[in-house]
């Protein structure tokens, strides 16, 4: 299901660029040029790492996984006519490893992010 979800979001992803319209920043700001909308779809990589789950014991114990790859849905914008760039990505899926009959799955958050640039952001 994981594996649908993202395609059908890759592949939708790859048609904004062919029906999408931007309005670019001008001479002068203007009211109507205070913020522009973002909208596409990256991938976050991470390294590899460990945690630890109950062993059927009860007693905690540690096991390492591998390096993560993911697509995150990601929605932002361009605003104060162009110094500040915010964004927030979605994680489309959650690997899941099976261990002694048990699943874990590697949850991460959303990520939120403000950036300010002193200079204006240009095309």
């Amino acid at each position: 299901m994981n594996k649908l979800i993202s395609s059908a979001f890759l592949f939708l992803g790859s048609l904004i660029p062919l029906t999408s319209k931007a309005q670019v920043y001008t001479e002068r700001q203007t009211r109507h040029r205070f913020a522009l909308l973002t909208i596409g779809i990256d991938i976050e990589s991470s390294f590899n790492g460990s945690s630890q789950y109950l062993n059927t014991q009860g007693s905690l114990q540690q096991f390492d996984f591998d390096g993560i790859t993911r697509p995150r849905f990601m929605i932002g914008g361009t605003h104060f006519w162009g110094h500040a760039d915010i964004y927030i990505a979605i994680p489309l899926t959650y690997p899941t490893y099976e261990i002694e009959n048990q699943s874990v799955t590697f949850l991460r958050g959303l990520e939120t992010a403000f950036k300010y640039y002193p200079w204006r952001i240009e095309n």
